[in-house]
């Protein structure tokens, strides 16, 4: 539906129709029209939540990102046209940025966890608290970058292929291990 009318133009009552629930089940699982829309990004969330923390012990952190994107990937229909129309209006709509955003926070807390428990289990001792959070947050932001650009060019005549999308994602990884840190421009100025 909303690949068809946008994300303003459909309504709870549509919702619950297609779902064949009343109203009143719906508001029993969403407040709001917004969070069940941005619901429909949770299975596969949850999907690279537990695909992470399947992978195996001797991956290092982002090894095991990077597999678990993978895996999740090959679960997916990326290239579906109706429902990279549906993302390119959840992902535009400006009433749903707060409801994005939130869940996004929710999600990297969440991997974030999961990465601190397998520095844990595999025996690694990261004194720095910072590091399951940061390495959430990049390695999420760098998932929502290449999303974007793939919605932004699936728009166009010539759309990446899932194996392009992924070949983005270690790109993306690779330059996070590296560190981002570039040469100061300016000789003699101080990088930090």
């Amino acid at each position: 539906m909303v690949a068809e009318q946008g994300v303003e133009k459909v309504t709870i009552d549509q919702i619950a129709a297609q779902a064949d629930i009343a109203q009143r089940t719906f508001f029993h699982h969403f407040p709001t029209k917004e969070e069940a829309l941005v619901a429909t990004m949770a299975d596969n969330a949850e999907a690279l939540l537990a695909a992470f923390r399947a992978r195996p012990p001797g991956e290092s952190v982002l090894q095991a990102l990077y597999g678990a994107v993978v895996t999740v990937f090959d679960g997916v229909k990326a290239t579906d046209p109706v429902r990279a129309k549906a993302l390119r209006a959840i992902r535009d709509a400006p009433s749903l940025m707060p409801f994005r955003l939130a869940f996004i926070v929710r999600h990297e807390h969440d991997m974030a966890e999961a990465i601190s428990e397998r520095l844990t289990d595999s025996g690694v001792d990261e004194s720095d608290p910072l590091y399951p959070e940061i390495c959430a947050a990049a390695a999420y932001s760098a998932l929502r970058v290449i999303l974007t650009r793939w919605l932004a060019a699936e728009a166009g005549p010539e759309s990446p292929t899932p194996t392009a999308l992924l070949h983005d994602f270690e790109r993306a990884l690779t330059l996070i291990a590296d560190g981002l840190d570039r040469p100061a421009a300016v000789p003699g100025r101080s990088r930090i």
